[in-house]
């Protein structure tokens, strides 16, 4: 193993992320870095908040950073913070749907960007704290929570919650 933490503004990395521009770091208290020759660069004019915890190439090629104070995106080299509408800025995570949507996990919600401006997709979802979002072969979104496992068919409702009943270990 070799370590890359050279230019790195915070050691604690929450996610890393390849694209044809490169290897990118969401650091807790260092923003997003980086790798260039070996050497972390920091990536954080405009950046909303340098507690970053995910990041997401769009369907586009544009780089997302959630954090917790909302969501951001590089755009000429500079983040352009898009949370209006956000029912809680701590994001969690984000994801791209298969219709190229982008939803973001809060600790108030899920919620789909809409141009500019995000509107609530956890209507119907008992728990609020969602931590994460993905999207099955059927085009079912499944919501990972502090209730359980969430399942919302495409178009309709949440309608499965799936908890320790249901074989899970935890709740959580």
């Amino acid at each position: 193993w070799r370590t890359y933490s050279e230019g790195l503004e915070s050691k604690y990395v929450n996610c890393l992320l390849e694209n044809n521009r490169g290897m990118w770091a969401a650091t807790n208290g260092g923003g997003v870095s980086k790798l260039e020759d070996g050497i972390w660069k920091p990536y954080n004019e405009g950046l909303e908040s340098k507690y970053v915890n995910f990041l997401l190439e769009d369907n586009l090629g544009a780089l997302w950073a959630a954090t917790d104070e909302g969501v951001s995106k590089l755009e000429d080299g500079i983040w352009r913070t898009y949370s209006e509408g956000l029912k809680d800025k701590y994001v969690n995570r984000l994801f791209v749907d298969s219709h190229g949507t982008i939803l973001a996990a809060t600790n108030e919600g899920a919620s789909w960007l809409d141009g500019k401006t995000w509107r609530l997709y956890s209507d119907g979802l008992d728990s609020n704290v969602v931590r994460c979002l993905i999207e099955d072969s059927p085009g079912n979104i499944w919501a990972a929570t502090d209730d359980g496992v969430w399942k919302k068919q495409e178009g309709g409702a949440w309608t499965t919650q799936y908890t320790t009943r249901d074989g899970l270990g935890s709740n959580d």
